[in-house]
């Protein structure tokens, strides 16, 4: 008859779990002495032992480093670069385009005029990066909270390329404990404190529900009900790029309203590389998006930090801006890649009367150029005013013949007429004769 296969006990020797010395030289010689120990209870015992002396290393090397670290002032845009470019025409001229594409995208109406801006050919990317603000991250351990994703960020969604699971970035703690799951145990470092495991179970829960949502924004982007735009091309499918002209026209013309903050402090427009005719730029600022009149009290808990009231015209989502380009000397954009996040909260107060002004600014009618090539009161020649019928006409969709009544009602202002069209169409006042050829 023959022997059964299976476990043969065996004497344990003295050296039979301890490694080589320049892999491990923690070892507890009373572990490895006693016969008999299964294998199970002398790896933990092990690990115990491990975790001992590595977290007192691991705590020693930070207590050196936090003293031996100055002091860091927290930015609220990415650091300047150093300009290798000092050429003060190419300077001007990419000072100038920024000033004229942005004077052009704050006002809606005037957005079709932006496929001027980019080439037959451009290609665009956009990334939105919703990060969880504090008073979200506060109540992350409490399991029946459910975070809200719906408000403000819901115009973006349906565009944006992501590269970040989630569409927010957590914590960089956390995307490091992430990571060691992934590793061979004994790779891997001290393990996290009790409530900092329970911080990042919940973390994780509250990017897999975001992952999940993102997962039913499926629908196209020319199924959406603002597709059918007058004059205004389909944006791109849900969440792709941009390629050509006509798809990054359709994007950024239904991307939400926003009012750049052009300030020396809170604006860089830095030169990455010039090999003329072609140049690479990265501009940062902060803008401002008006909060809808619709929007629920509801949708507005989990990102109440981010918000700005500025009276007496409403409450503002602050947003950092961050654009890459790569733009010829013709002024043509070739290539561009937006990123639109929040204004982290402990930076809002801080800006808030840059922003209040710059709002003020905006929403203040301002007199056109052309208006002040005559007199106050008076009427323009008839090639101004033909030109500022053929201007409002471009940007409103207009007919000339309408087009001339709101300019006339509005002495020829072209900003106080732009401002005009804009609340009668939002009302809904114009009849559809107003957008008919004649």
């Amino acid at each position: 008859m023959k022997k059964r296969r299976g476990f043969k006990k065996k004497e344990f020797a003295d050296d039979l779990f301890v490694e080589h010395e320049d892999e491990c030289n923690l070892t507890d010689v009373n572990i490895l002495r006693v016969e008999h120990v299964s294998s199970k209870i002398k790896r933990r015992n092990r690990k115990k032992t491990l975790k001992k002396f590595e977290k007192v290393q691991f705590l020693n090397i930070c207590d050196e480093y936090l003293a031996s670290k100055s002091h860091v002032l927290p930015k609220v845009l990415p650091e300047t670069l150093h300009q290798p470019c000092s050429n003060p025409e190419i300077l001007n001229f990419l000072s100038v385009f920024v000033n004229n594409y942005i004077d052009v995208f704050d006002v809606k109406q005037l957005r079709r005029k932006l496929s001027e801006f980019y080439d037959p050919s451009a290609y665009l990317t956009f990334q939105i990066a919703p990060y969880v603000c504090q008073s979200s991250l506060d109540k992350c351990s409490d399991k029946s909270y459910r975070p809200k994703y719906r408000p403000l960020w819901a115009p973006y969604e349906r565009f944006a390329v992501n590269s970040l699971p989630g569409g927010f970035p957590l914590p960089s703690w956390a995307w490091f404990a992430i990571k060691e799951e992934s590793m061979p145990r004994r790779l891997r470092g001290p393990s996290l404190p009790k409530q900092d495991r329970k911080l990042l179970k919940s973390l994780k829960g509250y990017q897999m529900g975001h992952i999940q949502r993102l997962v039913s924004v499926t629908r196209s982007a020319s199924s959406a009900p603002d597709r059918l735009i007058s004059n205004i091309p389909p944006p791109p499918i849900a969440r792709m790029e941009c390629r050509g002209g006509d798809q990054v026209l359709g994007l950024l013309y239904r991307l939400p309203n926003l009012v750049h903050v052009r300030s020396d402090r809170y604006s860089h427009l830095d030169v990455i590389w010039v090999e003329l005719p072609l140049v690479c730029v990265r501009y940062s600022c902060i803008a401002a998006e008006p909060v809808p009149q619709d929007t629920r009290p509801s949708d507005l808990e989990g990102v109440s930090d981010q918000l700005l009231n500025i009276a007496p015209h409403g409450s503002y989502a602050i947003r950092l801006v961050c654009r890459m380009l790569i733009l010829h000397q013709s002024g043509k954009i070739l290539q561009e890649d937006w990123c639109v996040t929040p204004l982290p909260s402990s930076h809002l107060q801080e800006c808030s009367l840059v922003i209040t002004e710059a709002v003020s600014n905006f929403m203040t009618p301002k007199t056109s150029t052309l208006v002040s090539t005559f007199e106050a009161g008076g009427i323009p020649d008839d090639a101004v005013r033909s030109k500022l019928v053929d201007e409002l006409s471009t940007a409103t969709g207009m007919n000339k013949a309408y087009s001339l009544q709101c300019l006339t009602e509005c002495q020829f202002d072209i900003d106080s007429a732009l401002h005009s069209f804009q609340k009668v169409h939002e009302a809904g006042l114009l009849p559809a004769e107003a957008f008919s050829l004649i």
